[in-house]
């Protein structure tokens, strides 16, 4: 019996966005070890916890393809990229990399409200 309810279509970008999120744990992680290490420890405590948000966002996109009847897909992660020369230039970054994930969100809404799937528009 086919118990999926989404289509192709969104159970890939729903993917895409599993990926995008593990990424975003991975560079605020990385960037959190950083600024560790250059002792901006409330800079740090705060990646550190925006990581496990990442972490979190990650898993509740698995449980809603799960749910819907798709099939969640782990895959390989880009390295984070290179260290920070300084504070401006890793907060910069981070900034840039919300962006283009609120960017991959919005493409999603897109997607669903063209197919008219209602339960992802409103996940998204």
């Amino acid at each position: 019996m086919n118990t999926k309810r989404i289509s192709d279509s969104i159970e890939e970008i729903l993917n895409k966005q599993v990926r995008n999120e593990a990424e975003a744990a991975q560079i605020f992680l990385s960037f959190a070890i950083w600024a560790d290490s250059q002792a901006y420890s409330g800079v740090a405590n705060l990646l550190y916890r925006h990581s496990g948000e990442e972490r979190d966002h990650m898993m509740k996109f698995i449980e809603y393809i799960q749910q819907r009847g798709g099939r969640a897909k782990i895959s390989d992660l880009s390295a984070p990229p290179k260290d920070p020369e300084n504070i401006q230039e890793c907060l910069e970054g981070l900034f840039q990399h919300e962006v283009k994930n609120t960017e991959a969100i919005y493409a999603i809404v897109e997607l669903a409200q063209k197919e008219k799937d209602w339960a992802t528009w409103n996940f998204g």
